[in-house]
């Protein structure tokens, strides 16, 4: 948990919807102009701890090959780890094991830098045909999320504790209650099925 970072994100979106430039619930296209630090902070969020951290392997052929000065046997599966590419300290620096979001807003040419050095998803002819679909995902949801809701909100849901009466939840928007009854469920049927399997 990164509580400055999480403060500054809601303070920018407060900001946003004060300035009424954000829709209910919150476009793509919204996030990525009007709320940058948020975009920061879910590319940051990709770049230390991304959701498939290999990428689809290769074979080497026949006779082996040298990659990178190193003898590798034919029949070997080759790959890169997004996990240990996107934390190089010779391209991210000295920080690159901690989560700094405003390593994406230097400056244009750093971005694109950094966006072409990304594999969380990827590369090439190999790359996830869902990304985009994930990426609009994480800029309409999360600023959602992030506004509407308390940080201690998974801790109390897993806990059971009936959040309707909860003082400290802010229902701001339909999409916040959408958020909310979907993950509810989720956590029901997902406490439901572990109480089963050890009763089983």
């Amino acid at each position: 948990m990164h509580p400055l970072a999480l403060a500054r994100v809601r303070a920018e979106i407060e900001g946003a919807q004060a300035n009424r430039v954000l829709s209910t619930p919150i476009q793509y296209e919204e996030t990525r102009l009007q709320l940058p630090f948020m975009a920061a902070c879910i590319k940051e969020g990709l770049r230390i701890l991304p959701p498939a951290p290999q990428i689809l392997a290769r074979i080497v052929p026949e006779g082996g090959k040298v990659i990178d000065g190193y003898f590798v046997p034919g029949g070997v599966d080759v790959t890169s780890h997004a996990y240990i590419v996107q934390r190089d300290g010779a391209f991210y620096g000295e920080d690159a094991t901690d989560f700094k979001p405003e390593r994406w807003m230097v400056s244009e040419k750093r971005t694109f830098e950094l966006e072409a050095a990304q594999l969380s998803f990827g590369t090439g002819a190999r790359g996830c045909m869902g990304k985009d679909v994930a990426m609009m995902e994480l800029y309409k949801l999360l600023p959602e999320v992030c506004f509407c809701h308390s940080s201690s909100l998974p801790t109390r849901l897993v806990q059971g504790s009936d959040l309707k009466d909860d003082p400290q939840l802010r229902y701001r928007s339909r999409a916040a209650r959408k958020v909310y009854s979907y993950w509810r469920g989720c956590l029901q049927r997902r406490s439901s099925r572990y109480t089963e399997s050890q009763s089983g």
